[in-house]
């Protein structure tokens, strides 16, 4: 029986071989090793692919079990935004908000921080009645983005759900943060609010900006028609402040200004001849007082009480001529 021997460099050369061949052998790793990043870019390629392919789907109600079968596959997908707003659309569609609410809930399990999805409970809170709710999740959605854009979004939606004191605390914050070229709109709602609150003076201030900036032209987008009611109805609340502070200087100068805009404005003629009369002038209240008198507004019978009892008190206790005034303040407002 013959031994083979083995030379030292033939050793060395199989070892050499044995070795190159292992290389070449893949080795084997766990799932654990090569799973895929949910949120990868090759992931989201893979999920929009897979979303493309269930949206072919004709049956409305096999097209929602496989996207839900999505979910429960992918729950950390980005895509998930896109197939819960996909899921709920037909939902809101027929109105059924309990729906609605019940599916937007389940996936912001999923997307806590999805702004659109707090859009979308605010909305069917508010539609289905649940006002408190959908006040509670507008604050949520501020407060997951503070920033003065969210505070304009969240403003709007608490007027449209009529809740002025919140409506307020967020429209305060966008007029004070967006130029007034901005906000302009939501410091005249303001204005509003506050005048409903009989808080004349906090109108007066928002009133005041807008007029520092609007008082001598016109917003973009705006007719000036339009724009010279605001203004009038602007300086018509100035006034009123200004003359309850019996400040009848800058009240005149304010009730000026709304017949500027407004020419047939009875109110303002009235109280224009009110701080004449205050002011000692009672020559100069008449022709005021005349022309609140010929425009046949509800303050028209007072106006004409105290042009009588001033024409009298300039001429001798005598109406003779009054007419004539009468006549010229027609005239002057073009009013037969």
């Amino acid at each position: 029986m013959t031994t083979s021997v083995k030379s030292p460099a033939m050793v060395v050369l199989a070892g050499i071989v044995v070795g190159a061949l292992t290389l070449l052998i893949p080795p084997v790793f766990s799932q654990e090793q090569v799973k895929i990043p949910p949120k990868s870019e090759y992931q989201y390629k893979k999920d929009y692919e897979e979303y493309n392919q269930i949206m072919k789907e004709a049956d409305p109600a096999k097209r929602e079990a496989r996207l839900q079968e999505f979910v429960k596959a992918h729950p950390e997908s980005r895509m998930i935004p896109t197939v819960a707003n996909t899921i709920i659309y037909p939902y809101a569609q027929k109105q059924d908000w309990q729906k609605v609410i019940s599916l937007a809930q389940d996936f912001q399990r999923l997307i806590p921080e999805d702004p659109g999805l707090r859009q979308t409970l605010i909305t069917a809170y508010y539609r289905s009645g649940n006002i408190a709710k959908a006040g509670e999740t507008v604050d949520e959605l501020y407060k997951a983005h503070p920033t003065k854009e969210a505070a304009a979004e969240v403003a709007e939606l608490f007027l449209r759900m009529k809740n002025t004191d919140k409506y307020l605390f967020y429209a305060e914050k966008v007029v004070a943060e967006f130029p007034v070229e901005q906000s302009y709109p939501a410091a005249l709602q303001i204005a509003q609010i506050y005048i409903q609150k009989q808080n004349i003076p906090k109108a007066v201030e928002y009133l005041n900006k807008v007029m520092t900036a609007y008082s001598d032209k016109v917003p973009q987008g705006v007719k000036e028609e339009d724009w010279n009611k605001t203004r009038a109805f602007a300086y018509g609340v100035m006034a009123v402040d200004a003359y309850g502070k019996s400040d009848c200087a800058r009240a005149s100068e304010y009730y000026g200004k709304v017949v500027t805009y407004v020419p047939k404005s009875a109110d303002a003629y009235y109280y224009m001849g009110m701080c004449k009369w205050k002011g000692g002038d009672q020559a100069g209240a008449i022709p005021h007082f005349a022309k609140a008198q010929v425009l046949n507004d509800k303050i028209s019978p007072k106006a004409k009480e105290n042009l009588e009892q001033l024409y009298k008190a300039e001429h001798n206790g005598s109406l003779d001529g009054l007419d004539q005034v009468l006549a010229k303040a027609k005239a002057e407002l073009g009013v037969s």
